[in-house]
């Protein structure tokens, strides 16, 4: 009985948007993982519309995930 029903309504939309914005945030993240696994990662491999991405930036570059770099920084090969 502390809160009139003006400031139980505010917390109430707080929590909403709240929850609103972190599942947006989840959205933005795996949107972009997809993207860079997806979309991005075959057009760096030279697929798509073959305008020789992969030879132009990196000519040993491999379009598997996850990605080592273009100059193997992982040490793997």
């Amino acid at each position: 009985g502390i809160y009139n029903m003006q400031v139980d309504r505010s917390f109430r939309m707080g929590m909403m948007w709240f929850i609103f914005s972190e599942v947006m945030f989840f959205a933005a993240f795996f949107g972009a993982l997809f993207y860079a696994r997806v979309l991005s990662v075959p057009w760096l491999g030279g697929e798509g519309v073959k305008v020789f991405t992969n030879f132009v930036l990196w000519p040993h570059f491999e379009s598997t995930w996850p990605t080592n770099g273009p100059a193997h920084v992982g040490g793997v090969d």
